[in-house]
């Protein structure tokens, strides 16, 4: 009876630790899916252009992923990433499930937050390829489109932000970096335009 008592306490314990453990590295990732087999809704708008919801996504390259953009074109999910000064689009990407981050402005002082999203990285350098998103003009309208850095060019303020329409690789200012949430999974917010917005420009 004893042993049997001692035992469901254990088990208790180590449960507990357990789910603690899980609770806490949850909060510290951001999570990964296939671009088609994630439903919609479980994907939280990061930015939009004249075709709609922009989305976070990635797509291998050279065995490397590579961060950027990504939209539904009918019912297939694509990422469309800057890549050697070039347009890569493809169905074969991931993209990142809602919650668990959050967008934060450009630090003053040029830094990377130590939460940063890391996306990919750099087939060239081999940096750490982070997750960014910044208004450029298309069409005479400002859009919030998703883009890379890397930390050489978080000094300089500058970010690659691919322009759907026009096929270039834009260099725009640095508007806010996606970094793991802290307090859980409840931080994506609906839109996403807490700290920037169309009166920018």
């Amino acid at each position: 009876m004893l042993f049997s008592s001692l035992f469901v306490l254990l088990l208790g314990i180590s449960l507990t630790y357990s789910q603690n453990k899980t609770s806490l590295k949850a909060v510290k990732a951001a999570t990964w899916v296939l671009g088609n087999t994630a439903n919609p809704s479980q994907l939280e708008p990061a930015g939009e252009d004249l075709d709609g919801n922009l989305y976070v996504a990635r797509t291998m390259i050279n065995g490397n992923w590579v961060p950027g953009m990504g939209y539904y074109r009918g019912r297939t999910f694509y990422a469309k990433v800057a890549f050697m000064e070039n347009e890569v689009e493809s169905a074969d990407c991931q993209t990142l499930m809602r919650g668990g981050t959050r967008w934060v402005p450009q630090d003053t002082n040029k830094k990377v937050p130590s939460d940063a999203v890391i996306g990919g990285t750099d087939p060239k350098t081999n940096e750490a390829t982070y997750i960014c998103r910044a208004f450029i003009l298309e069409e005479g309208q400002p859009w919030l489109m998703i883009g890379k850095f890397f930390e050489s060019y978080y000094m300089v303020s500058q970010v690659n932000i691919i322009s759907k329409f026009w096929s270039t690789i834009i260099e725009q200012q640095l508007e806010a970096v996606l970094t793991i949430c802290n307090s859980g999974f409840t931080c994506f917010t609906s839109r996403l335009l807490l700290e920037m917005t169309k009166s920018t420009f």
